[in-house]
């Protein structure tokens, strides 16, 4: 469904991007909130780059507002939202055993949202990043 969304022009762009960018704000948001809960057990990472996703996962939420009415800045607002969330989430993703996949299901509670946060930001990095020369072409043109 989400790529017959894509296909369909100019509006399904646009919805299709903020899909993207819901998920994404999402996915962040409930690794976050497990984050903070288990703070003293994270083991990586440091607050103030949380609070760097944070702003993130803020600016994923307003870029998904902001793609339905003017697609280029949404797009660039899922650009900067990335790089706000990419420092924190490297290091959470340099953490994971990805050689040992099955302490995902051994997790009690941060498997689970680790790996549903990383393949959100993954999502919306690429997606963003794919759309960001044709909206900068785009804006040189017009």
């Amino acid at each position: 469904m989400l790529l017959i969304l894509h296909r369909k022009g100019q509006v399904g762009r646009k919805v299709f991007s903020a899909i993207v960018l819901l998920v994404a704000a999402l996915a962040e948001a409930q690794w976050l909130a497990v984050f903070y809960i288990l703070e003293s057990d994270a083991g990586y990472g440091l607050p103030k780059l949380a609070k760097l996703a944070v702003g993130g996962c803020l600016l994923y939420v307003l870029g998904c507002a902001v793609s339905l009415l003017r697609y280029r800045f949404g797009v660039v607002l899922g650009v900067v939202a990335a790089g706000l969330s990419w420092p924190h989430f490297a290091l959470l993703a340099a953490s994971i055993p990805w050689r040992d996949f099955a302490w995902v299901l051994k997790s009690d509670v941060g498997g689970g949202p680790k790996i549903i946060a990383l393949f959100g930001l993954l999502a919306a990095t690429i997606w963003s990043l794919w759309q960001l020369p044709g909206v900068l072409r785009s804006r040189a043109k017009g």
